[in-house]
Order: structure tokens, then sequence, then C-alpha cells
């Protein structure tokens, strides 16, 4: 039977979604299935570093985009050189234009190996068709890639997973509190979210936060990718908005700080950070839309988040008794509830031929 490779390009120095995700599915499934880690750092048996210049390190100076298209250009070239060698027959990536890299080299060098891709994206038919097998993450998702032609023989549908365990709240609020420099005092909504406005609409979050009473601070954990945000959050609301950056390790208390936690984007992928604080037993406030309905699983908490107003209504509103529903339904997707899912995903791939 044939190998599996699962492969992500900034893993060990990324602390992205993408990143994340295949090292706890790596951790997850790897006593039960033939899997190898390609990543940018190894770390232990059955893991590959796949050396190249970082894009933000050497490559920085030509751009965000086209230093990351150069890092998984140089990842892909060097990855194609082993699979053969380490009897690779499946790719399980994330990262769509690795995965359209890694079919122009299958081509050329004349690779045999299936291409399985994880669409945390919400990618188009075209966009994922070089995939031979896609993996999506909701019903809804599904639904359009069978529409959009996807043979349901190649395509697996299974959630993304965390350790919910780890975002029980262990912790003392004013405790962590302390820890994160936030006010001892008051009440915090917190979101953890990219700093950025097309897609996590900080700006539209900042404004609502203007809305509430003067008890309320705005805590915003995440990478600054539209720093002029961050000015616009101080003039808005002074001290009380917060932007901080947190190690993977620390996140358990910004969660355990907050009172609420609310999310302006109109739509996600999944939402990882979602479900995170519904573990750690947190209200949300999100946007009122089939894929959040499905992932909450609480109509209650989903508001419009078009609306002027609607946001900060939902965070005066949240009830501390969405608690146990919200932890509840976090429970379903733990990586303990989800492994022999993704085991079987693994089986049906290896077992199968390119469709």
């Amino acid at each position: 039977m044939s190998r599996i490779a699962l492969a992500c390009t900034g893993l060990g120095y990324v602390p992205r979604g993408f990143e994340r995700y295949t090292r706890e599915l790596f951790d997850t499934v790897r006593d039960d299935v033939d899997v190898t880690l390609y990543a940018a750092r190894s770390h232990g048996p059955r893991e590959v570093a796949i050396r190249v210049p970082h894009r933000d390190g050497l490559l920085a100076r030509v751009g965000d985009e086209r230093a990351y298209h150069l890092e998984v250009a140089a990842f892909a070239g060097r990855l194609a050189l082993r699979l053969r060698r380490d009897g690779i027959g499946v790719v399980h990536y994330s990262e769509p234009y690795l995965g359209n890299v890694l079919a122009a080299l299958r081509r050329r060098l004349r690779l045999d190996v299936q291409l399985l891709l994880t669409d945390g994206l919400g990618l188009t038919p075209a966009s994922a068709a070089r995939a031979d097998r896609l993996h999506v993450l909701t019903p809804h998702a599904h639904a359009a890639a069978i529409a959009g032609g996807r043979g349901a023989d190649a395509l697996f549908e299974i959630p993304y997973g965390l350790n919910v365990g780890a975002f029980h709240a262990t912790h003392e609020q004013a405790a962590s509190r302390s820890r994160l420099g936030l006010p001892i005092d008051g009440r915090i909504v917190v979101d953890v979210a990219a700093v950025n406005a097309r897609h996590k609409r900080i700006d539209v979050l900042i404004d609502e936060a203007a809305r509430l009473p003067a008890e309320w601070t705005l805590v915003v954990v995440g990478a600054p990718e539209e720093p002029e945000l961050l000015a616009r959050g101080r003039a808005a609301l002074g001290d009380r908005f917060v932007h901080v950056r947190l190690a993977r390790e620390e996140m358990v208390h910004a969660y355990a700080a907050a009172d609420v936690f609310a999310h302006a984007a109109r739509e996600e992928g999944f939402g990882l950070g979602i479900v995170e604080a519904m573990a750690a037993g947190l209200p949300v406030v999100v946007n009122r839309s089939d894929h959040f309905a499905w992932l909450i699983g609480d109509e209650s908490q989903l508001v419009d988040v078009d609306e002027p107003g609607a946001i900060a209504a939902g965070i005066v509103a949240a009830h501390a008794d969405a608690a146990a529903r919200n932890r509840a339904r976090a429970e379903t997707f733990d990586w303990n509830v989800l492994a022999p899912r993704y085991v079987e995903m693994y089986r049906r791939a290896q077992l199968g031929t390119r469709p």
C-alpha cells in the first residue's frame, strides 16, 4: 500500500491555521497510518525538513505574494524529487498553489502520485481542479463541490479538528487578564483573527465596539496584516482597544480573559477560532449564515454583521448560559472524535487510483 505525504511549506515557523492543522493531524494519525510529514522543519521520526529560502527571510525583498510563491515553488521542487524515492503514493496538502506546482512537476517527472487537497478557503471548482481528491470541511462545501462536478468517489467531508480539552476554562479570568496585561475590571470582547478589513473586517468590529458601553474593552489577537487598523482602533477606542500576538500555548489565556467572542467576517472556510472560543465556554457573536448556523448549532448567537449596531447588540445580549451548549458542540470537533474519519480518508486514498 502506498505511503502518505503530509506537506506544508511553512510548518515550523509560520503560525497560521494551515500549519497548525497539518501538525495536529499528523500527530493524531501517525500511529494508524503510514504517513510522513514534510515541512520547513522536522522534530522527530517520520518528519522530513524541506529546506528552502523563506518568505520572511531572503525572499522578503520581492514582496509578500511573490515571496510566498517562490518559497512554495522551491519547496514543491525538492519535495517532488523525494516522492518516488520515499515510496509516496498520495500527497496531502492545504495550500492550493503547492498543489498547482506539484501537478506540473508530476507531469514533467512522470510521478505516479495522487494529490489530495484540503480546502480551507472555499475554493471554486476550477481552483481545486488539479487535485485528484478533495477534502472539504462542511456540508455546504460538500454540496458545492458536487454541484461543481466533483465526483463523490473523489470527495471527502471531515471538519477541522482541535484538542478541545486544551481550551477548557482551567484558568481564572483575573489571572489570565493580568498575564496578558489586560484590564482586570470591566468586560472584554475578544476576536482571534488576522488584522485586516478585506476578510476579517476588523474595521467593522472596531466600529461596533465603539457603540458598546465604556465598561467594554475590545481585544484582537492576530497578525497585523493591515497595521493602519491598529491606529484606527486606538483612535476610536483609546485604551479600550488592545492588540496582542500570542504563541499557540498562550491562546487559552485570551479566551479565559474574555466574556464574549465576536467575529465580523461574513464567512469563513471553517472558523477554528470560533470553535476554540466555544470550547472555552464563551458565548459567540457571528454572522447569520448557513455555514455559521451549522458550525455553532445555535441561532441565538447569530446576527446580521452588515447591519450597523447588530454586533454590538449581540455582544451586550450574550448570555453565559450558552457555555454548556457551546462546549458540547465543540466536543464534536475534537481530534479523538474525528481521527477515525481521517484514517478512513487516507485508507481510501491509498487504495484508490487517480480519478
